[in-house]
């Protein structure tokens, strides 16, 4: 079992949000640095970081296959990340307009 007094997670700054995927093998994390982090449970260690957020990423979520996982940003943008590739695979832009 995973100690919960670990950390898995490395992020230049507070961490707003976390889930697990459902094979509860990997984490995905955003934060006030604006990236998106994935790190395998078991093994404590980062896989890979996801850069594309100009402002704070405020919640993260797998889909039900655990390969897929997209952050919310405070700068009203959606992005879709795969773990095979690097690259967002979708951006979804909100409306810029102040409420």
């Amino acid at each position: 079992s995973v100690n919960p007094n670990t950390t898995l997670i490395s992020h230049a700054g507070k961490v707003l949000s976390v889930d697990i995927s459902r094979d509860s093998r990997l984490t995905v994390s955003g934060g006030m640095d604006c990236q998106l982090r994935v790190a395998h449970i078991e093994a404590f260690k980062p896989i890979s970081h996801y850069k594309l957020h100009i402002e704070p990423v405020l919640n993260v979520a797998w889909d039900n296959s655990s390969q897929y996982f997209l952050g919310t940003s405070q700068d009203r943008t959606i992005s879709m990340w795969s773990l095979r590739c690097p690259n967002v695979l979708r951006l979804f832009i909100g409306d810029r307009k102040s409420t």
